[in-house]
């Protein structure tokens, strides 16, 4: 948390905290049915409600934190879906990405969200990641 953040009550934490598990259900349910583009434009809800939890960066912090729990952390496709889901409610024009790494010696993707072609994670972003795919 920033200075300039104030504290969310334990009621809009627990409000936030299932809203990020819905989402995370309905990502990980249409991972199952759609293909990846198909999924990203169901997921882009742009109804610019806005609440005391708008910053991108905490936003990223409150789906990570969120969603880790026991020790485990969904996989960065899922991380970055759910958290362009919750940013795009918000009227933040977020965008996944999807690189693999500079030099890659092997398959391994990364996906992780940009506002602005800024990287709000999941970590660790897009560290040195070239970009193959992005979805608005």
């Amino acid at each position: 948390m920033t200075r300039d953040e104030k504290p969310l009550t334990s009621v809009r934490k627990l409000v936030l905290g299932a809203h990020v598990w819905r989402v995370h259900l309905i990502v990980r349910a249409g991972l199952r049915r759609d293909s990846l583009s198909t999924l990203v434009q169901r997921l882009d809800v742009r109804d610019g409600a806005r609440d005391e939890v708008d910053d991108p960066a905490r936003l990223s912090r409150i789906v990570d934190k969120g969603l880790s729990v026991f020790g485990l952390r969904p996989r960065c496709l899922i991380l970055a879906l759910v958290l362009f889901r919750v940013m795009r409610e918000r009227g933040i024009p977020a965008e996944v990405v999807i690189g693999i790494p500079h030099q890659a010696e092997d398959h391994l993707a990364h996906a992780w969200v940009e506002v602005d072609n800024v990287d709000f994670g999941p970590p660790p972003g897009k560290g040195r990641h070239e970009e193959l795919v992005r979805y608005p």
